[in-house]
């Protein structure tokens, strides 16, 4: 049984490099990490990149990598003719498709070419068409553009085997066009043996930081935007700082970022993005993890990744995508969105960090890669069973 991971969307669209998603993009670790529970599947993961000429193929590590030239309009409206043709020809094996990318014309396409093989979903934070005028005013004009959109989007996931969501939200809107045992809301995993908590002391020595009795370290992970509630994030932290010894770490912002002036005159220090095996000495070395979020992102984002890594690491978070989280969030930290909730949860936690000690254990459950595979799996297989018995 072969599975074809699909990412949906060309890299260079958010990064210059290019070679991150495709050799470790969500459709990469969730091979690699369903390689690891079992060898019954091949794995090729495939992507569109709209910046090459050429259809790009390697194997490494057993997995079969393939880059198809796409051509794009916006974002989450590009389609790669070439990858279609190469799909087609293997309509004669057995084959299952895992597309990464929910809503956006490339999913649209391939739901509707390959109606008669099996197709998993794995939705990854995008919204419906029409939803996208709650996030942008400015694209009013454009409604009955989305409306004919929303209209190909229904027509198309009906072919759709299974879905995994972010959201609530998501979920609700998919039952308009889907039956519910279709849906699970399930995210990506994180890889609990690398997001192990250190002592915090040695992970501030690393980084040049004060000792936990000294200082006091607000965490936040990603580009200085609105959209996550880095603005929020800045004002607690002028405001937090006029009655406590506290410092806000920002990391993965750059000068090119939206709120970059606005970090940089708040005193906070700004650190470029991190190499991914040095991220648990961050999150080990801070008192809690912030992540206000806005309206779209915590109805449609998921819990949102740093939050879960700084989970493994053993700190608790504060964050407005916590409603999102599928347990108890009393031992994790605080569902904060303003300024003012956002205060409270961080002294709360600042007053009484034993109440969280069990911040990995209750992520662990959940958000294990070894959990999402064997998930993941299980669809697979039946799946397998029902088309190809």
């Amino acid at each position: 049984m072969k599975i074809i991971q699909i990412l949906t969307h060309s890299p260079s669209w958010i990064s210059k490099k290019i070679e991150e998603d495709i050799y470790d993009g969500w459709h990469v670790q969730t091979a690699r990490a369903i390689r690891k529970t079992t060898k019954e599947f091949q794995f090729e993961c495939i992507l569109p990149e709209k910046t090459l000429p050429k259809i790009i193929s390697e194997e490494r590590e057993g997995i079969n990598y393939k880059v198809f030239p796409s051509t794009p309009f916006t974002y989450g409206r590009e389609i790669s003719l070439p990858m279609i043709q190469a799909l087609k020809k293997m309509q004669g094996e057995e084959i299952i498709l895992h597309i990464h990318g929910l809503h956006n014309y490339l999913t649209y396409t391939l739901c509707r070419n390959f109606r008669g093989k099996p197709i998993i979903i794995q939705h990854h934070g995008d919204c419906p068409p029409l939803n996208l005028l709650e996030r942008r005013r400015a694209l009013i004009p454009f409604a009955p553009i989305l409306g004919m959109e929303q209209i190909i989007m229904s027509n198309s996931l009906k072919f759709v085997d299974y879905f995994f969501v972010l959201t609530e939200c998501e979920r609700r809107a998919l039952l308009k066009v889907v039956r519910p045992e279709k849906i699970k809301i399930q995210g990506m995993g994180v890889d609990f043996n690398h997001f192990l908590p250190r002592q915090k002391n040695e992970a501030r020595k690393q980084l040049n930081l004060p000792l936990l009795d000294e200082l006091k370290i607000l965490l936040y992970v990603g580009k200085l935007q609105k959209y996550k509630g880095c603005e929020v994030v800045i004002d607690v932290f002028k405001e937090l700082k006029n009655n406590h010894n506290i410092k806000l770490l920002l990391v993965g912002g750059s000068d090119a970022d939206d709120l970059y002036s606005y970090a940089k005159a708040s005193g906070a220090v700004i650190i470029c993005r991190q190499p991914n095996e040095r991220m648990p000495i961050f999150y080990s070395a801070a008192d809690v993890t912030l992540l206000p979020g806005t309206k779209p992102l915590t109805d449609w984002g998921g819990i949102g990744i740093a939050l879960i890594e700084s989970l493994a690491c053993g700190t608790p978070v504060v964050a407005g995508t916590l409603k999102n989280f599928p347990g108890e969030i009393a031992n994790i930290g605080f569902l904060a969105t303003t300024k003012k909730e956002v205060i409270d949860g961080v002294q709360f936690i600042l007053k009484n960090p034993e109440n969280f000690n069990h911040c990995r254990a209750e992520a662990e459950k959940y958000f294990d890669w070894q959990i999402i595979a064997q998930n993941t799996t299980a669809i697979y297989r039946r799946l397998a069973k029902e088309y190809y018995g």
